[in-house]
């Protein structure tokens, strides 16, 4: 092959632009949020707060694994949109967890009427007039399957599961109309 033919396709390929380096992807999986901090600790200052089910994009991760809160993860320097922060990476998933997850209380105050909690994992719990309901939920598109299995201590049998509906505005409604928002 001429040395000119050899030095165009040199240049060819010098040229070709590399493929973007694939970005490592976590989400929040603390249902009631997570602090990004300033530094790779639980004592320091929080630099922003993000919702369970944030995407956040890795920039960094310690070597070494930390206990806190009776969890084990290492320390994840994240980014999100243009906030960088330390995140603790036992409330980070390489998994997108469901959209419900965290917790849900009606949107207006009613007495003996609590939280709805949504675990990251399919599990559902709920208090109400003093009576826990637990169970497992699952999601399709806007829909909400929840099925209970306990009841104020009592197991209950194969009902079909309740169905709610993700709205556009971000409440979670069932079909009698009573609206839950996430808190």
């Amino acid at each position: 092959m001429p040395k000119q033919s050899l030095l165009i396709l040199a240049l060819i390929l010098a040229t070709c632009s590399k493929p973007a380096p694939v970005q490592d992807v976590r989400y929040i999986i603390a249902p009631s949020g997570l602090n990004l901090r300033a530094q790779a600790s639980p004592s320091s200052s929080a630099v922003q707060l993000l919702r369970a089910g944030t995407e956040v994009i890795v920039v960094e991760e310690q070597k070494e694994e930390a206990s806190w809160q009776g969890l084990t993860g290492k320390w994840t320097k994240v980014r999100f949109e243009q906030t960088e922060g330390w995140a603790f990476g036992a409330f980070l998933s390489k998994q997108k967890p469901p959209r419900v997850t965290g917790r849900w209380g009606t949107c207006v105050e009613m007495v003996n009427v609590g939280p709805m909690n949504f675990g990251p994992d399919g599990s559902y719990s709920s208090v109400s007039i003093g009576m826990e309901t637990i169970g497992r939920y699952s999601e399709d598109g806007d829909n909400v399957a929840i099925q209970a299995t306990r009841h104020g201590g009592r197991t209950l049998d194969q009902s079909p599961p309740s169905i709610m509906r993700l709205t556009a505005d971000g409440k979670l409604c069932s079909s009698s109309g009573e609206c839950y928002c996430r808190y």
